[in-house]
């Protein structure tokens, strides 16, 4: 019996090595975003999988080709359900800021929120947002106002967080 349960076990991890869409997870996962497209590229020729699509653009988007896959991320973002909706609203709104398009992503991660509001990766990436837009705001407001009650209000708030 013992030895059943070994050859099974050996057939499923041979099984996981050869299945492109766990390996391109695991390149992408251990940060080899090239490795990872090309797993995603192979699973895609076998079967037309969601996963292996929007990680296949997730992968890409890591790599520097945003503007190639942000309309894809969208879309999938659109068309899919939990973890996988995630992800790829997470990816549109990262390209989204990387594009300085704070209008189009605004509104997916505020249904990130919603739909994810206590998941870590969604609550990260809204403070970075928001952080951002705090920080081009007062960059706007000490350019065209120096010399305002505002400025020196803003400046005061500042110090005394810091103490």
């Amino acid at each position: 019996m013992t030895r059943a349960i070994s050859i099974l076990l050996v057939v499923g991890v041979l099984a996981a090595q050869t299945d492109p869409a766990a390996e391109g997870l695991s390149r992408f996962n251990a940060g080899d975003y090239r490795g990872a497209a090309e797993s995603f590229r192979v699973a895609l020729k076998t079967a037309d999988q969601p996963l292996a699509r929007i990680y296949l653009a997730l992968s890409r988007a890591a790599t520097g080709e945003c503007v190639g896959v942000a309309d894809q991320l969208f879309s999938e973002f659109n068309s899919n359900q939990g973890d996988l909706r995630r992800a790829a609203g997470l990816g549109f709104v990262q390209c989204a800021q990387a594009k300085d398009n704070s209008v189009a992503a605004y509104p997916v991660l505020e249904q990130l929120r919603a739909e994810f509001p206590g998941q870590a990766d969604v609550l990260y990436l809204a403070a970075r947002f928001h952080m951002r837009a705090w920080n081009d705001v007062l960059y706007d407001l000490y350019q065209k106002a120096p010399a305002s009650y505002r400025v020196n209000q803003i400046s005061g708030e500042v110090f005394e967080m810091q103490g």
